[in-house]
């Protein structure tokens, strides 16, 4: 084998014994990194977070909309029935709050503009439900 094949086989040989450290170390780093910063939960909690809301929360969140109350009481459907004037509003925990205020500040804007009275008015499901009278 001429010196020159030599050469050439040897730097190859290098070049890939290079290569083959440069990847075990980018492995090393990248197996570090995500075993450090990007934990991932193992345990899911059936729990909601950030979805846990006072009958203080939303009585002042009610005040704050112009929406006077009588009563606040909590259901174990992780629903709240509000008084108001009469009738009955059931608020849901499980979607957000200011959504649904927003919402019943509405359906009472029209409900008062066309001179309509309502007996109970329901946001645990996809769309408001409204009992008439």
């Amino acid at each position: 084998m001429s010196v020159e094949k030599r050469k050439t086989k040897s730097f190859r040989k290098k070049l890939m014994w290079y290569f083959l450290y440069l990847v075990f170390l980018g492995s090393l780093v990248f197996y570090y990194y995500s075993f450090t910063f990007f934990k991932h939960e193992v345990f899911i909690s059936p729990l909601s977070k950030g979805n846990s809301i006072s009958n203080n929360d939303i009585e002042g969140k009610l005040k704050d909309a112009g929406i006077p109350i009588s009563e606040i009481k909590s259901n174990s459907d992780s629903s709240y029935e509000v008084t108001y004037l009469g009738g009955k509003i059931t608020i849901s925990s499980k979607k957000n709050i200011d959504t649904q205020i927003s919402s019943l500040q509405r359906i009472l804007r029209e409900l008062t503009i066309k001179g309509k009275g309502f007996k109970t008015i329901d946001f645990r499901f996809e769309k408001p439900i409204v009992e008439f009278n």
